[in-house]
């Protein structure tokens, strides 16, 4: 199966981890996976000079690290739309799993902004987008997949050759496999990209060993 081409700006890659950060058009709708946390002065500013405007912002969980510029982007583009798995809802105000600690700070999503944000469920679709819950990393991680082109976003569930750690609130390494095992029943033709490291085929990741180990 040929997918048709979807331009995917990868608008961070920072050593050592080489941490990405994907903003993408898709049928007139501007996209943004996760609200990155460190200066994000230039990334606002490649959003404003490439398109004028942001209109999903999609949560692939409620680590500090995916969510600490969810205000400023809210604040910045007023009509944005936040996206985030039920189960993850709650804990974008409880700092002690959002691990905000870790980088001395004690975030909370503000009370503004934390009514505007939009709970999804397990395959719910948002803007021709949809959803995979795939906890493990934490309960409420989630992969967003484009069908049509061929492209999910798996951030910290997959990457090209392991999985992220399980040490951390809410971790399960049972359903990790569980989710492990999900995504590897996409097209295999399908473009994987994670948070760290780079993109790849999904057929070219053995899976299998991360299930069964």
């Amino acid at each position: 199966m040929h997918y048709k081409e979807l331009e995917v700006l990868n608008l961070r890659t920072d050593p050592p981890m080489k941490t990405n950060l994907y903003l993408f058009e898709y049928k007139g709708k501007v996209n943004l996976i996760d609200a990155w946390f460190s200066d994000n002065s230039e990334v606002v500013d490649v959003i404003q000079e490439k398109f004028w405007r942001l209109d999903n912002l999609f949560i692939t969980h409620w680590h500090f690290d995916h969510i600490a510029w969810i205000d400023v982007l809210m604040e910045r583009f007023p009509n944005l739309n936040c996206h985030i798995h039920e189960n993850a809802f709650d804990f974008l105000i409880n700092s002690d799993y959002s691990l905000s600690w870790y980088f001395n700070a004690d975030f909370r999503v503000s009370d503004e902004h934390i009514k505007n944000i939009h709970k999804f469920k397990d395959s719910e679709i948002m803007d021709w987008i949809r959803s995979i819950y795939t906890p493990g990393h934490t309960i409420g991680c989630s992969s967003f997949l484009i069908e049509e082109h061929g492209i999910c976003f798996t951030w910290d569930v997959l990457f090209e050759n392991t999985y992220w750690r399980t040490d951390l609130p809410t971790w399960d390494p049972g359903l990790i496999k569980e989710s492990l095992s999900r995504l590897g029943n996409l097209n295999p033709e399908t473009i994987i990209y994670p948070w760290h490291w780079k993109s790849s085929l999904l057929k070219d990741i053995d899976i299998s060993w991360f299930i069964f180990d």
